[in-house]
């Protein structure tokens, strides 16, 4: 059963809770470099393991825009949200919150090669006062373990990265990215937690559709007396989008590559809608 799940957690959820006692971005990875204003959501649907798990309208959503602020800086802000219900005998509860905004920058030109990325997570969400609301944190993260820093009450996060990438005449697409994030609570004391987040990603863009696939990893570099497998998450991403005209959608599928996230989630599958002013 899912709620014995929670009662003992995997090595995943293990870290979640540290994090949380001890301690405790948003832009998307692997963002398209449209110009202008871009407007989007993004849906992600988890698929939990074992019987009895939350409710079917339970995941995570992300609402972000982006705009150019001159011909080398752009601004990228977004909203998480998080939805999270479970049915267990006669009681059925639900948690609806908002998570961590995300307020940053970014730097690259149309057809460099480089980019990079400075931004802040805001602690505005607060602490969950049922179960629901504390099943919602652990729906946020294992649908996005990239970004659960979204999801964690009381944690400010501030995010750095160079991403490196090139599209070849052929649509070939590659690329790779690395950078820090650091986690500073915001109540309660506790000290800081420094991440190495990275990744690399392959696959075709043209003019008209844009498909990806990539693997991402976190690699806590503080807590020393965890184990390499308890302090590093990783994901294989595919991504589809249709790029041609103003309204882009687009389709995303997750897979965790850890056993420990694995025995919770079996994939996540998302729906992301572009809207290029």
């Amino acid at each position: 059963m899912f709620t014995k799940a929670l009662r003992r957690p995997t090595g995943a959820l293990v870290l979640v809770s540290l994090l949380w006692s001890v301690t405790l971005p948003a832009q998307q990875y692997w963002p398209d470099r449209a110009e202008g204003t871009v407007v989007r959501a993004d849906f992600l649907k988890p698929f939990f393991k074992g019987d009895g798990g939350p409710q079917f309208l339970t995941g995570v959503a992300f609402i972000s825009a982006s705009a150019a602020a001159g011909k080398l800086l752009r601004i990228e802000a977004d909203v998480p949200l998080v939805r999270a219900g479970f049915t267990n005998g006669e009681i059925k509860e639900s948690s609806l919150r908002i998570g961590n905004p995300y307020l940053g920058a970014r730097i690259h030109s149309a057809d460099g090669l480089a980019s990079g990325y400075l931004g802040v997570r805001l602690p505005l969400a607060s602490e969950p006062q049922t179960p629901a609301g504390g099943l919602a944190y652990q729906v946020g993260f294992l649908s996005d373990p990239d970004q659960w820093e979204a999801f964690l009450p009381n944690v400010f996060t501030a995010r750095a990265g160079l991403e490196l990438g090139s599209v070849f005449p052929s649509g070939l697409l590659i690329g790779a990215k690395l950078g820090p994030s650091v986690m500073v609570p915001s109540e309660g004391g506790g000290d800081p937690e420094l991440f190495a987040d990275y990744g690399v990603q392959g696959g075709y863009e043209g003019a008209a559709i844009r498909a990806t696939i990539g693997v991402t990893g976190r690699l806590l570099a503080t807590e020393s007396d965890l184990t390499l497998t308890e302090r590093t998450f990783h994901m294989a991403t595919g991504t589809l989008e249709l790029r041609r005209g103003r309204i882009r959608p687009s389709l995303l599928f997750r897979m965790p590559l850890d056993q420990s996230m694995r025995e919770s989630i079996s994939a996540t599958v998302g729906f992301g809608l572009a809207i290029v002013l």
